[in-house]
């Protein structure tokens, strides 16, 4: 069989099983997968509710619709251009916002949702807000956050600043999708590999990650475990 390398480097998966494969190792290697996924898939969905209640509590104290005008947020940084710019989107936050527009769309036969339109003019303050908002988009939304807010639940949560823990979120949310969708997750490379834990900012219970493969399952795991704590 083709190494990773190899495979890399284009070479073709040869057809010849490995001397001594097993289907019931095949079979081991599946279930443990998804029991692994389904532990992972518990802890990740706390740390989604986690977010949802820091950023509308952090947030909702500085103005209640605060998620939707960048002067509550870090004004600069949501007007940046985003990584797919378009005509409608043209910075960071307003390509949020029609993230966050197609989210509220599809949630529209939700009690809570009808709510907001019959009673009021359809906006919903950030604390309820945050209930339409996929671990994505308050990953993003985290990202906008003035530095004071995102420095605030950072702390909170021992996780540095809010570079560290963005990038943490990012990988995690990743992590999120592929146990959601029921893609393998053991033995595969992240596509966004999270910082190393800055050793003067964080627990000593997250040093030993420190030289350990970034890209790899353990690492994510041990930040999970960290943040849940």
């Amino acid at each position: 069989a083709a190494s990773p390398a190899e495979l890399a480097a284009g070479a073709r998966r040869s057809s010849m099983f490995v001397s001594g494969a097993r289907l019931e190792d095949v079979r081991k290697l599946y279930e443990f997968d998804s029991r692994l996924r389904a532990v992972l898939l518990e802890g990740l969905q706390s740390l989604e509710v986690a977010l949802r209640v820091e950023i509308g509590y952090t947030l909702g104290k500085r103005d209640r619709f605060g998620h939707l005008d960048p002067a509550h947020l870090d004004t600069p940084r949501c007007l940046q251009i985003p990584r797919n710019p378009n005509q409608t989107a043209p910075t960071k936050h307003g390509a949020w916002l029609d993230t966050y527009g197609s989210l509220c769309a599809k949630a529209r036969s939700e009690d809570f949702v009808t709510h907001f339109h019959v009673k009021y003019d359809g906006r919903m303050p950030i604390w309820v807000a945050t209930e339409v908002m996929t671990f994505g988009a308050l990953t993003e939304l985290y990202e906008l956050l003035a530095g004071r807010d995102s420095n605030t639940i950072a702390t909170r949560w021992s996780a540095g600043n809010r570079e560290v823990l963005h990038g943490w979120l990012l990988a995690l949310n990743i992590l999120r999708n592929h146990c959601a969708h029921n893609a393998r997750i053991w033995n595969r490379k992240t596509v966004y590999p999270p910082a190393e834990p800055p050793l003067n900012l964080v627990p000593a219970r997250v040093h030993h990650l420190r030289g350990l493969a970034n890209d790899r399952l353990y690492f994510l795991a041990a930040l999970l475990a960290h943040l849940l704590r």
